[in-house]
């Protein structure tokens, strides 16, 4: 179920950016990486290059949410 559940997420967030996309070289997509990472590139990331010519740059995400807050609340942005 929750295949499913990232699946509809996955096509939700696709269909939400693609008028951006349009005018975009490429667009980054972050992720958890690893194997799921490794699933979405080529469930998704792949064919979607292939079908429009639009380049997916994969980045990966530690869920490293309490200091990606911190950093929008003082507006101080580290990498």
């Amino acid at each position: 179920m929750a295949n499913r559940s990232m699946l509809g997420l996955g096509m939700a967030l696709v269909g939400l950016i693609a008028p951006q996309i349009a005018t975009a070289d490429s667009i980054t997509v972050a992720n958890n990486g690893g194997a799921a990472g490794a699933g979405y590139r080529e469930a998704y990331y792949k064919p979607f290059t292939a079908k429009t010519g639009h380049t997916i740059v994969d980045d990966q995400f530690s869920q490293e949410l309490a200091k990606i807050r911190s950093q929008v609340e003082t507006g101080i942005e580290t990498i």
